[in-house]
């Protein structure tokens, strides 16, 4: 195709190019890039400015009928500067240069014209969608536009997965993106095994991520040591030979890490691909005298799986549930403590050695936060991470507390004549009833078992994420995470009620507190929320919150606003009234039908979502 220069006086732009890209027309795309026509979609890609501009730079003599004069933008060519017409236009670019035959004609155009390629198809598509989710927070008049853009740009990067011919094809897919550094930093994406499928979990593209080939390169890569390259043959694997498996895994836990310690970590088996070689050929080649081989000799002998046994993920895996089990075990034992003598204060192992795990949980927490800190903007921000750091620090906190507080106490009982900390405790009488520690308003003491307590629960909602890799359980817990969003959506609303009516209500009814004789010889309970006859809820802000709060759970009961007569009470009767109709009808009903229409949708693809769910296991 020869190129036809631009004939004089004719004023051109670029709206019949993006009628092209609309109609997903290829062939009138590529012959509009062929002839220069551009498409400035710069106003809602910010951060691709700087790399037109050093392409344009660089190859203006490589193609010279991309020339500057011939590109024009839609936008400059209106008259009129609203800004509803400015949002409107760069919607408009931005939907033609999302669209698949323009992706597909820019890319042929910029590789025909020997243009070093900074983007391909794919990159494009997820990087078009990344900026639509952006798009339907900030631009919200446009929202449902930005949503079918975001849906296609996915559609496009799905069938683009589905030509690949085998699983080696679909992981090059997989691991390549050329638009990383816009998402993560450079010393965190090289270390990422699958970054365009992080990127995918991360913008919540269920579709991509639940492909088939996605999944199988991912549990190819999940059942296979990082050494030998060996599967697990878990998927053919009968139940009673999985149990088997998980059950020398635990038993053998301390010798495998022990010999992975020992052998694997000084080799630094990850970053010297030497290590793989030398496994592979004297485990299965033909010289296994040789020198390499001798200096890797556990590679021969019957320990060999042992010392590869961290290489696999999914033993890692296993691992850490295991561990985790471990250490819940031994928060219960410091809570239950069934090692003590009776009215005694003794320190046991467990009370040494959940601090010291506790400690080194903390800091490995640290560093995955310390990396995550690393990565870019709110795609990777990860609330698990800080729950659990939050749950170890608990933990710790409830152990120092515990431990600080019985010596605080006791060296106090004892009027200050003992310092040593054996002697303190040994001398501390726990059969007496009024001891300080007992004091839940003072005692440190009574803090540290709170922590530890909640730090209990923590753990244990903990283990329901490891849960998602088995399909019944996962939908259960995906359900629980999506009603509760329903649920905190809903709560705000009850917040707003909550305080209007608590404070109209007690400045109502604070005017009436005098005039019922009965009333002043009631006293109402501050330590738990009880209705009494005929007692004025309403005199304080503290009773008139808890009487509104609880009543969402017991609804009616008239008689809180108490006996006095007049105005004020029928006023605050009848607001009252319409309290509970909005607690009751409207916002118990409302929470109701949002739970349902969430589960009918998670249950109507719940194959995918489960696929999802499991993958972010998987990856992480």
């Amino acid at each position: 195709m020869k190129k036809k220069l631009k004939p004089r006086g004719i004023r051109c732009n670029n709206q019949a190019m993006i009628r092209a890209c609309e109609k997903d027309n290829f062939e009138m795309v590529y012959i509009f890039l062929y002839y220069g026509f551009f498409i400035d979609d710069i106003e809602l890609k910010p951060c691709t400015l700087l790399e037109k501009q050093r392409r344009a730079s660089v190859y203006q003599g490589i193609c010279p009928q991309k020339e500057k004069k011939w590109t024009f933008n839609l936008i400059q060519n209106r008259s009129n500067h609203d800004e509803q017409n400015d949002s409107l236009n760069n919607f408009k670019n931005f939907r033609a240069t999302s669209k698949p035959a323009y992706l597909i004609a820019d890319f042929k155009y910029n590789w025909e014209c020997g243009k070093q390629l900074i983007t391909d198809p794919i990159t494009e598509a997820f990087h078009n969608a990344h900026l639509a989710q952006l798009c339907q927070k900030n631009i919200v008049e446009y929202k449902s536009k930005f949503e079918d853009v975001e849906m296609e740009s996915m559609t496009f990067a799905v069938k683009m997965l589905d030509l690949c011919k085998n699983t080696e094809e679909a992981s090059l897919i997989l691991q390549n993106d050329l638009k990383m550094s816009h998402y993560f930093k450079p010393e965190v994406a090289s270390k990422m095994p699958f970054a365009r499928l992080q990127l995918a979990v991360a913008d919540n593209h269920h579709d991509f991520v639940a492909h088939d080939f996605c999944q199988q390169v991912l549990r190819n890569c999940w059942l296979k040591s990082d050494v030998t390259g060996e599967l697990i043959p878990w998927a053919n694997t009968n139940l009673v030979d999985k149990l088997l498996y998980l059950l020398l895994s635990f038993i053998y836990l301390p010798i495998n890490a022990l010999l992975f310690i020992a052998y694997c970590i000084p080799y630094d088996y990850k970053r010297q691909p030497g290590f793989e070689y030398v496994a592979r050929d004297c485990k299965y080649g033909n010289d296994p005298e040789s020198d390499s081989c001798k200096k890797h000799s556990c590679v021969t002998s019957f320990l060999w799986p042992s010392y590869l046994f961290f290489t696999v993920p999914f033993n890692r895996f296993i691992a850490s549930i295991i561990v985790h089990i471990i250490y819940m075990i031994l928060i219960a034992l410091v809570v239950v403590n069934p090692s003590d003598d009776p009215l005694v204060i003794d320190t046991d192992a467990y009370d040494i050695i959940l601090p010291v795990v506790t400690v080194a949980y903390i800091i490995v927490d640290i560093q995955e936060l310390l990396t995550e800190k690393k990565t870019k903007g709110e795609i990777m921000t990860k609330l698990s991470m800080f729950c659990s750091l939050f749950f170890h620090t608990l933990i710790l906190l409830g152990m120092i507390l515990r431990g600080v507080g019985f010596y605080i106490e006791c060296w106090r009982y004892l009027n200050h004549t003992e310092t040593e900390m054996f002697t303190v405790f040994n001398r501390c009488d726990l059969n007496d009833r009024h001891h300080p520690f007992l004091d839940k308003f003072r005692s440190p003491v009574v803090f540290g078992y709170s922590f530890l307590g909640i730090g209990m629960v923590i753990g244990a909602l903990k283990i329901l994420h490891w849960s998602m890799l088995m399909h019944n359980v996962c939908i259960v817990i995906i359900s629980i995470k999506s009603v509760f969003k329903d649920i905190l959506r809903v709560g705000l609303a009850f917040g707003f009620f909550l305080l209007s009516f608590s404070s109209g209500m007690k400045y109502i009814m604070e005017l009436t507190k005098h005039q019922c004789k009965e009333e002043e010889n009631k006293t109402l309970l501050h330590e738990a929320w009880s209705i009494e006859q005929s007692v004025n809820q309403f005199s304080t802000f503290r009773t008139a919150f808890k009487v509104s709060l609880w009543s969402i759970f017991d609804p009616g009961h008239p008689e809180v606003v108490g006996c006095s007569q007049g105005i004020p009470r029928y006023v605050a009767m009848m607001m009252w009234l319409i309290y509970q109709c909005i607690v009751v009808f409207i916002l118990t009903n409302l929470m109701i039908a949002m739970m349902n229409s969430t589960l009918s949708n998670i249950h109507l693809d719940r194959v995918k979502q489960w696929k999802f769910a499991r993958t972010g296991v998987w990856l992480k």
